[in-house]
């Protein structure tokens, strides 16, 4: 398994028809590739969570655009896309007292391996975990 640890960009938006329109507008306009994007809702809001291509120009344009974006550290974890896989990360970590978060990703392109983003409780501890895997 490979990781990369990545800045993830969390903003609140209203849960309605353009509401993730809103912000993704400001990355197509300042030409900001997004890497992995995850979005939940509640009946109002939803979260939207994004891995972008240029971090630092992100935080400025959304800035200069007027949204609140709350940072994280999140691991980008690539994993064999195999039964089991999963598991073995997810075992690995709960036997080391490191809890899951929240994750989302999905299979690359050849598809013989998965890229998922991860948001452990401590990721340190988890990176090391991974590495070992």
């Amino acid at each position: 398994m490979r990781t990369e640890v990545v800045t993830q960009f969390s903003i609140v938006v209203p849960n309605k028809p353009g509401g993730i329109a809103s912000v993704t507008s400001v990355f197509s306009r300042q030409a900001i590739n997004v890497h992995s994007v995850s979005f939940t809702d509640t009946l109002n809001q939803g979260v939207v969570r994004f891995v972008l291509g240029d971090p630092d120009k992100a935080r400025r344009a959304l800035e200069e655009a007027g949204f609140f974006a709350v940072e994280a550290q999140v691991a980008e974890v690539t994993m064999s896309n195999n039964p089991g896989s999963l598991h073995e990360l997810a075992d690995a970590l709960g036997k080391a007292g490191v809890n899951i978060d929240y994750a989302y990703g999905g299979d690359n392109e050849d598809s013989t391996s998965a890229k998922v983003t991860f948001k452990f409780s401590d990721l340190k501890k988890a990176l090391k975990i991974v590495e070992a895997l």
